[in-house]
């Protein structure tokens, strides 16, 4: 059963980052694809409103990785955890909650921009 979890909370944890990578470079898609891009950044920000911050993605990796590991699944926040595990750096709370935020907010102007020209 412990595998089950596992990979859940693995294919989880990749689709987040595809969703990470298609906020960042989601405005390069061509105009058949734009609307990936739109879904994305409108889906983002609703849940990040209804989960006061925390991405939903993020919420339920951790609660399939208490499954089966006992690790500390505490932190709400997606690349803080993962810039300690990989790069062994301790990304302030603030900087990666405003850095999202701060995303977010350009990628709706380059979105409103795209759709405007």
């Amino acid at each position: 059963m412990s595998q089950i979890y596992r990979r859940t909370a693995n294919t989880i944890h990749v689709f987040h980052l595809l969703v990470i990578v298609i906020i960042f470079l989601g405005w390069l898609l061509p105009k058949k694809l734009f609307w990936m891009y739109q879904v994305t950044i409108v889906l983002t920000f609703l849940f990040g409103l209804l989960n006061r911050g925390t991405c939903i993605l993020t919420k339920y990796e951790w609660k399939f990785r208490r499954k089966y590991d006992n690790g500390n699944y505490n932190d709400n926040v997606f690349l803080t955890y993962y810039f300690k595990k990989y790069f062994n750096i301790n990304l302030p709370y603030k900087w990666s909650h405003y850095g999202q935020i701060t995303i977010v907010s350009v990628s709706f102007i380059i979105q409103a921009y795209k759709l405007l020209a």
